[in-house]
């Protein structure tokens, strides 16, 4: 390549113009240098290569605040220009307006006038549309308010709210079929016309982002509120039922604007957190019953799970499920792979006249010819090849269609008819028999009661939202006004199925599907307000916010199902759950995002595998023996079937603003370890070719501690130095560097992902001062999620025998060591050892040598835990100092030889420590010293 340019129209002229980029340092045949250090060539393409150009251009050197480009090369000896892409596909970039440094509080002033440029009345007399007074809170980095729209119906249930001014860009989350709700981004006027939004994200002019949600302050009425938009900007509120936007309903919308899309959105969710406290039942009439003690410490977030139904969809049996996860069982066995520890028995099992979308529910029992004795000889037999917990699927009302209303059920309960309206589920209208609100408590408690006898410890409950598909008839079939016995149904299934669900399987035993619902998601808040207020705690920020009880949380499924061969719906779906972790990790009081099964060893095999460890919710799988033999699964889960939970990633801001699977850009979000110092980057190419892409690590660092809460942003008691080791899980390799700032390129292909760690290395300093140890523990290399091992950052105590008494005979001899004591904190119990390293200062006078323990508490089981040092010698002209390891030791006891290695070229030492940890009991933690030796020049010693 000889020329390489972007063309552009950056200057504001009329006719577009070629800016040359200049070539960087990196390239093929010096592949860790600069911006190359974490390609990976096995991505490319065959007979591919990579080349970095770059540009630099003041922002103030644009003379069009917007302007566009594409990419043209040329080969030596070429004259024509090759470009990227086709006509029209061109780059867009926005040179923001100046903002005040969002690294501080900027006065609430300066949000109130970015609110007042984009929120404009709705009669296009240019007037900023007024909140609701004294309605105005602040935060460091965002503000909120509240708007209470005017009564002004518009035809189809539509009320008037406001128009926006120019939008950048624009991300909404619009429901889909009524159980969903996807996103929709894009640039410009809004193009969501036609879709129910309920959330609406904009980027302004500024860089700021503003994010908008409509509710309902009552959540026992059956109204759902959301917006509808146009082409011109005009927002309304679309009021379901259509009868009811002529009436003062409790409609709000909170208005949250802050310097990023996560800063905006919470401040949202905390102010319908707030709203929803103060109106509705109280949380006693919400009450969840006694809790059953014998399950509820099983948590199914910290090991590998299974699940049906991609596997036999309704075919279903208890024969067909115990043969294959036995198969599975003893394959995993023999590869030493993880095996599931719980498993979800999907749709199929219950007693209906069909299965299908219009099936009734007969009785409680299961299916007698595919379960016959029912569930606990099957329970049994599955524990037997350690599957710990079984659980069932229902549907909401029973079954999809409800209740047969000649079966034993209606004879047993009463129960009620209705009109159920067609939708993309069921293309077709047909009544439904539910059971009726006076009786569903006793359904439910008859129902789990017996579920729990058989052996079953946890629900899936699907076709939540289906109530909002119920005919709005004028009189119900009792009497009353169809709305109002439409929202007792509503809210009086939900108490009944979570009391029983408390009182017969314990806490966090229900996973919510089809549950995307406005009304839900407000009786969550409520619910979580009212118990810390009742609690007399005060409602913390919703980036603090968490459960009462970790084991409390339920998954809650956040996006559409997994269609494993719809070749089409991987890059969407994972691209769908990443963009509404935006919203539902709010509800992370109360909820933990289910990102859904996935079925291993297809090609999107470890796009998926890798996402869900990240996602910080359950991990389950589906398929056969030869489908779990196809995929290292050790990954996911280790040997032992434990998960390392994660925290819940944060999606890059442009990425968000962006529909990856359609552009060949990468999905980039972060998360901040919940253990130690570290943050995870994840990276996945969505679309349907090759990407290589620049990824600014320093960015995604940064956001993920901004937004991480104190408790999981875990920071060295020592303080960090600029030093950062970064691992790449793909490729094994370890950079150390000063710069996160340099942008690395990145090629994955399609449908693929990657993890890096980036840890902060803290820095320990010799006795004499004249040489500095940077040191981190970067975890468990062997599995995603790794670094999440780490229970704590490293730190430095006085060394083991022998080498406390080479340190004291130090102290005695001279008094140039008396400061050495200050280099050590004290003795920490129940910490890593790990091993003897020294550190020579080539051609430098050697004065003593002084030695280092560095410490990390490290989870068990792990494969293999990584260390990476760097010495160096302090003075004007520092040097690096070299490294060996002559000894490892974890939890007291010397490690042999051949289960640890250390790399010389990249200073990085891998422990094997399951061999020989493993059978020192059952603490699940492990303690690893290391010790280094460095020997100094007397030139560099200081008094």
């Amino acid at each position: 390549i000889r020329d390489v340019q972007i063309w552009t129209d950056m200057r504001g002229n009329v006719d577009w113009e070629g800016v040359a980029l200049e070539k960087l340092k990196g390239d093929a045949a010096h592949i860790a240098d600069g911006e190359m250090a974490l390609l990976d060539q096995t991505q490319l393409p065959h007979g591919h290569s990579v080349m970095c150009f770059g540009l630099s251009v003041p922002s103030t050197a644009p003379a069009a605040r917007r302007f566009e480009f594409t990419v043209r090369w040329r080969k030596a000896g070429q004259k024509d220009w090759q470009w990227a892409g086709k006509w029209g596909q061109n780059a867009r970039v926005v040179v923001y307006d100046d903002a005040p440094e969002l690294s501080r509080q900027p006065a609430l002033g300066y949000w109130r006038q970015q609110l007042r440029q984009l929120l404009l009345k709705d009669d296009d007399t240019e007037q900023p549309l007024a909140p609701i007074a004294d309605s105005w809170q602040t935060s460091s980095k965002s503000a909120s308010c509240l708007f209470k729209p005017l009564v002004n119906a518009l035809p189809g249930g539509k009320l008037a709210f406001a128009r926006l001014s120019t939008v950048e860009r624009y991300l909404g989350f619009v429901r889909k079929d009524k159980f969903w709700i996807v996103p929709r981004s894009g640039s410009g006027p809004l193009k969501l016309n036609g879709f129910d939004i309920f959330i609406l994200i904009c980027e302004l002019c500024t860089g700021g982002v503003a994010a908008l949600m409509p509710f309902v302050k009552d959540d026992t009425s059956a109204i759902t509120v959301t917006f509808s938009a146009n082409s011109e900007n005009r927002l309304s509120l679309l009021v379901t039922p259509p009868n009811m936007c002529t009436s003062d309903i409790g409609m709000r919308v909170a208005v949250g604007i802050g310097s990023d899309i996560h800063s905006a959105v919470e401040e949202v969710f905390h102010r319908v957190h707030q709203s929803a406290a103060l109106h509705g039942p109280s949380h006693s009439s919400l009450s969840q019953g006694n809790q059953c003690s014998s399950v509820a410490d099983a948590s199914i977030l910290n090991s590998l799970g299974y699940c049906t139904w991609n596997t036999f969809y309704r075919d279903v049996s208890a024969d067909a499920t115990v043969a294959t996860l036995k198969d599975i069982s003893r394959a995993s066995h023999n590869s030493k792979q993880p095996t599931p520890k719980w498993v979800m028995i999907d749709d199929g099992w219950q007693s209906v006249d069909s299965y299908d979308a219009f099936g009734k529910l007969y009785d409680i029992y299961a299916n007698e010819k595919k379960f016959p004795g029912q569930f606990e000889h099957m329970v049994s037999e599955l524990a037997e090849i350690g599957i710990k917990q079984v659980g069932v699927w229902h549907a909401l009302w029973g079954y999809w269609g409800g209740i047969d209303p000649n079966g034993p059920l209606a004879a047993r309960y009463s129960v009620q008819k209705y009109r159920r309206k067609a939708s993309p589920v069921v293309d077709e209208e047909s009544d439904v028999w539910l059971i009726s609100s006076k009786d569903i408590g006793q359904f439910y408690d008859e129902f789990y009661k017996w579920l729990s006898s058989q052996g079953i410890s946890l629900v899936k409950v699907d076709y939540q939202s289906a109530f909002e598909t119920l005919e709005e008839y004028t009189t119900a079939p009792d009497g009353r006004d169809g709305d109002s016995a439409v929202a007792e149904l509503y809210s009086s299934y939900y108490n009944a199925m979570e009391s029983a669900a408390r009182k017969y399987f314990g806490a966090g035993r229900v996973i919510y599907c089809m549950s995307h619902s406005p009304q839900l998601i407000t009786r969550v808040l409520r619910q979580y307000c009212c118990r810390c207020l009742e609690g007399g705690k005060q409602l913390p920020p919703t980036s603090q916010r968490g459960p009462f009880d970790a084991k409390e949380r339920m998954p809650f499924r956040n996006s559409n199902d997994y269609y494993p061969d719809i070749a089409e719906s991987h890059g969407f779906h994972i691209y769908c759950n990443m963009a509404n972790s935006i919203w539902s990790q709010m509800l992370g009081g109360y909820f933990v995002a289910d990102w859904d099964m996935f079925k291993p060893g297809k090609r999107e095999g470890r796009m998926h595998s890798v996402s869900r460890v990240v996602s910080g919710g359950p991990v389950y799988v589906t398929g056969d023996k030869d489908d779990f033999t196809a995929q290292d699964l050790s990954e996911i889960a280790g040997s032992s079937s434990q998960i390392l939970q994660c925290n819940v990633p944060l999606i890059d801001n442009n990425c968000a603003f962006t529909d990856s699977t359609q552009s060949p850009s990468l999905l980039l979000s972060s998360s901040a370890s919940p253990r130690n110092a570290s943050v995870l980057v994840y990276m996945c190419n969505v679309s349907t070719s090759t990407v290589v892409s620049p990824v600014d690590i320093s960015q995604l660092y940064r956001y993920a501690k901004r937004h991480s809460s104190p408790d999981s942003d875990t920071q060295s008691s020592r303080s960090s130095s600029t030093f950062y080791a970064v691992h790449q899980y793909s490729t094994g390799r370890v950079l150390v560097t000063t710069d996160l700032e340099s942008v690395f390129a990145i090629a994955l292909q399609p449908l693929t992902g990657d993890i890096l760690t980036v840890a902060p290395m803290s820095v320990f300093q010799s006795a004499n001062r004249s040489a500095l140890l940077y040191a981190t523990c970067i975890g468990d290399t062997t599995r995603y999620g790794g670094a999440n091992v780490v229970e704590r950052d490293v730190s430095s105590v006085l060394p083991d025998y022998p080498h406390r008494q080479e340190a004291a005979a130090h102290l005695s001899s001279s008094h140039r060591f008396t400061g050495l004591l200050h280099c050590f904190p004290v003795y920490i119990q129940k910490q890593v050892s790990g091993s003897l390293l020294s550190c020579i200062s080539d051609g430098a006078e050697v004065a003593e040598r002084y030695s280092w323990n560095i410490r990390a508490k490290v989870a068990l089981p792990s494969s293999k835990v990584a260390f990476v040092f760097r010495a160096r010698s302090t003075g004007s002209r520092p040097k690096d100092l070299s490294i060996s390891v002559s000894n490892v030791r974890a939890s007291g006891i010397d490690i042999d030889k051949d289960n640890w290695k250390f790399d010389s070229s990249t200073n990085t030492l891998s422990v094997a420590i399951l061999s020989q940890i493993d059978s020192q009991g059952d603490e699940p933690f492990t303690r690893i010293t290391v010790t280094l030796s460095c020997s100094c020049a007397k030139n560099r010693i200081f008094f």
